[in-house]
Parts: structure tokens; C-alpha cells; sequence
């Protein structure tokens, strides 16, 4: 059965930005994991929870990565449009999150104009002028520079946002576990011992084998 799709809220916007990557050993927005580029994986979980909004940062809506979504890109120096209030969650390209675990970020109470920030570096912040903080994350070319610079401009604290609801990728070594880590989020709580021991190893092993088939083909 298909995951149900959450209503859109218009009050919500999220943001990809980029992370700190060098040398050889990085991830990047087209790291593949699990068959699917990282960017595009964090995009259609956005649409999934219900983001009335995704913008990506230094990516073009012609990027294969983006192609068939409903992200559009956000890029420095072009006109941002008046956006109104709107709850914003700000999350690095090598943040891999559940879409379960991004609807909680709607919907956990905040106070307004304060900036949360978990230790994966993913920010929340309920915001009546939206603009100033798209300007910055259209500018910084890290999600800690941007961190830092927004710091500087709310009242910020840190929080931690269950840390079973997403994985955070170090290095292109991580990929391996955060395979791993989305296939057993496909066990669901309430199945039967038959299917959790049976038909849901069997399903997870031939996905596990599928979508390492396809990456090859990427």
C-alpha cells in the first residue's frame, strides 16, 4: 500500500542547502543512495509531508535531480518575491529525513521569530518576514555559514529533533548504513511475525539488490 500523501500547507517552505564537502571522499546533491540522488530523495519526502514550498539552493529546475518535483531552485541576485508568514525548515543536502519525521517539524509548537537548530544542522524557524531568510540561504554557500549568519539575526537554541527520523551522511563511507537505515524503515510497527520475519526479508533483500542494480545504471 502507498504511503499516504499529506495535505500541502501553504504557511511551509523548505530549503535544501549545501553542505561542507572536500576532498575525494564527499557527498555531494547527486550521491546516490538507495537508487535515488540525495537531493531529489530529500525533495519528494518534502512533497510527501506536506511542504507547501521547496526551493533548492545552486540547482536548476532543468537539473535531472529535480526534474518531475515540485522544487524550484533558489539562486542569488534574482527577485524574491513578498512571501508571507511561514514556518521554514532549512536542511543540508547530506541530511537523508523520513517524511514523517519532516511533518513533525510542521507541526511541533515554536515560538515565532526563534531559531532552532538540531545537531545535523537542520534549522526550523516560524518567521513573518520569510524573505530576509531566503536571502541568506541563497547567499551562504554552507549549511553552518548560514547557520552561523541566522544565529546572528534570531534568538536561536538548540534542540534536538528525534534523531531516528533522519541520517545525517559524514562521508560517501556513511552510505552503506543509510542504506541500510531506509530499508528497515520499511518495516512497519504493527506487521505480523510472519511478515516481519518472512515476506518483509524477503522484500527488503530484493530491494536492497534492485536498487544497487540501478545505481550501477545511473
Amino acid at each position: 500500500m502507498t504511503a499516504a500523501v499529506a495535505k500541502p500547507s501553504a504557511g511551509s517552505l523548505l530549503v535544501v542547502v549545501p553542505t561542507e564537502s572536500d576532498g575525494t571522499d564527499r557527498v555531494c546533491p547527486s550521491t546516490v543512495v538507495a537508487g535515488l540522488q540525495l537531493v531529489r530523495r530529500i525533495v519528494l519526502a518534502a512533497a510527501k509531508a506536506g511542504f507547501g514550498r521547496i526551493s533548492v539552493q545552486g540547482l536548476s529546475v532543468k537539473d535531472n535531480a529535480l526534474a518531475g518535483t515540485a522544487a524550484d531552485p533558489l539562486i542569488l541576485g534574482e527577485f524574491l518575491p513578498p512571501v508571507s508568514r511561514r514556518r521554514i525548515v532549512l536542511i543540508p543536502v547530506n541530511v537523508i529525513p523520513k517524511p514523517d519525521w519532516l511533518r513533525s517539524l510542521l507541526e511541533t509548537p515554536l515560538d515565532d521569530e526563534t531559531l532552532y537548530v538540531d545537531s545535523s544542522m537542520v534549522a526550523v524557524i516560524e518567521s513573518q518576514d520569510p524573505r530576509r531568510i531566503l536571502s541568506a540561504a541563497a547567499r551562504y554557500t554552507s549549511a553552518a555559514e548560514l547557520v552561523a549568519a541566522l544565529r546572528g539575526m534570531f534568538d536561536a537554541r538548540d534542540r534536538s529533533f528525534d534523531p531516528a527520523g533522519r541520517f545525517p551522511l559524514r562521508s560517501s563511507g556513511d552510505l552503506p548504513h543509510a542504506e541500510r537505515w531506509l530499508l528497515r524503515s520499511l518495516v512497519k510497527r504493527g506487521e505480523g511475525v510472519m511478515s516481519r520475519l518472512v515476506e518483509r526479508r524477503i522484500s527488503l533483500a530484493l530491494t536492497r539488490r534492485l536498487v544497487t542494480t540501478r545505481s550501477r545504471w545511473r
